[in-house]
């Protein structure tokens, strides 16, 4: 019950091609640097970035090479 009340008050955001440009702009940023991410995480930094949101994340490790990218610990 409780993931499905958090689940009806999540907003989706649908993969579009502006937020595949931002994840092929991160991935040239990240491999000049030779500091490569997987592709999940290239997506999900690219659509915080493009829609000017906080990465609420545990792990930030890989997140945290991504210039620009509002990261929420928690």
């Amino acid at each position: 019950m409780l993931w499905i009340a958090l689940l009806l008050r999540v907003n989706i955001i649908s993969l579009d091609e502006s937020t595949i440009d931002e994840t092929v702009r991160i991935k040239k940023e990240l491999k000049t640097k030779n500091q490569e991410i997987g592709l999940a995480n290239m997506l999900i930094a690219a659509t915080a970035k493009f829609h000017q949101l906080k990465l609420a994340i545990l792990n930030i490790n890989h997140f945290k090479r991504v210039n620009q990218l509002q990261i929420l610990e928690i």
